[in-house]
């Protein structure tokens, strides 16, 4: 759950400890003072399908993609939401290059944005937006492949009685092979 309004956590956009390009990556820090305060045009607290809802959700997707992070980092997921919506093709369009089965694509497209969700701290506008995301998206795929991979596949033969019971004689056996010879002679003719 992201932090709101009330939380203790601040937004910092660079960190003290680390110097360079690592130095400005986005993240949560616990701070001393709880003066963080929402923007109250862009409270999540509009009932949803409300004309106000609707104007906000509008205004809120013309905004540029590091507007939206920052507001997704400082506790208005609403905003997320307009990056998912205005992202999910490409993220879609890239897992169905990659994955084989149809039935996975949505699950994991699911998956990639909450990943993506939980690891936005972690975007360092080094980057578009969609370039990382499209990167989750490639590794999520690629560990679904490797997770099917090392799944112990088990595929039913066809001919169940080519496998001898070892609760029946040699004896027994041959009897059930020569009905079963019998019954599908019977059906063919």
């Amino acid at each position: 759950m992201p932090p709101g309004s009330s939380s203790p956590y601040r937004y910092k956009s660079k960190s003290p400890h680390m110097t360079g390009a690592w130095g400005t990556y986005l993240c949560w820090r616990k701070v001393r003072s709880p003066r963080h305060q929402t923007n109250p045009n862009l409270s999540s607290s509009l009932p949803i399908g409300t004309k106000e809802n609707r104007k906000m959700t509008a205004l809120i997707a013309t905004f540029e993609d590091r507007t939206l992070i920052e507001m997704a980092l400082a506790g208005q997921s609403e905003c997320f939401s307009a990056l998912m919506d205005r992202h999910v093709t490409a993220v879609r369009r890239c897992i169905t290059s990659i994955v084989r089965n149809t039935s996975d694509v949505d699950d994991l497209v699911q998956d990639t944005f909450l990943k993506g969700w939980a690891r936005l701290c972690t975007f360092r506008f080094e980057a578009s937006f969609r370039t990382w995301i499209t990167r989750v998206a490639v590794n999520e795929s690629l560990a679904s492949y490797r997770r099917q991979r090392s799944r112990p596949s088990c595929s039913t033969p066809e001919n169940l009685e080519a496998f001898p019971s070892h609760c029946e004689s040699p004896e027994e056996a041959l009897a059930r092979s020569e009905i079963r010879l019998t019954v599908h002679a019977a059906i063919a003719s």
